[in-house]
């Protein structure tokens, strides 16, 4: 059988979040830098701020993921439709998943503190998002990679 959304035989990750600025790209980086032989993945917010984080996108410099590339936008503005997995990593893009198209695929909430609203020095910034970073990391990677090996089964090769 074929991934219901897409002709490559790959199932579509879809990582959500409210701004699509932060953890959604951070999740988005890590998750594609691991399973991206495995799964086409995006990220999206229900209300996306429009950019990066520069902080995100120099916290996973520091670990060899560029994602300098990626935007930050609704979910509407992916060029898919469907969905095999949506995560949402925030309480929010939770709440407002219903409104996330692709009724048929599975869900996944992992919810992340937001990096944005970190306050003190820019080292101490910088250390907020680095805890984000690991703590998709550790909590969101086994969960994808549970996901898609549980999943991989169903697909044909």
């Amino acid at each position: 059988m074929l991934w219901k959304s897409n002709r490559q035989n790959k199932p579509v990750v879809l990582i959500v979040c409210t701004g699509n600025s932060c953890r959604s790209q951070i999740a988005e980086g890590l998750v594609r830098e691991h399973f991206g032989d495995r799964a086409r993945v995006y990220s999206a917010g229900s209300h996306p701020s429009g950019v990066v984080h520069p902080m995100a996108i120099e916290v996973m410099k520091e670990i060899g993921i560029n994602i300098r590339r990626q935007k930050s936008q609704h979910w509407e503005d992916l060029p898919v439709d469907d969905y095999d997995l949506i995560v949402t990593v925030c309480d929010l893009a939770n709440e407002k998943c219903p409104l996330v198209p692709s009724e048929k695929g599975d869900r996944m909430h992992v919810p992340f503190e937001d990096p944005i609203h970190a306050r003190g020095s820019a080292k101490e910034v910088a250390q907020a998002f680095r805890e984000t970073r690991e703590q998709i990391t550790e909590d969101l990677l086994p969960a994808i990679e549970q996901w898609l090996d549980k999943h991989d089964g169903s697909a044909e090769n």
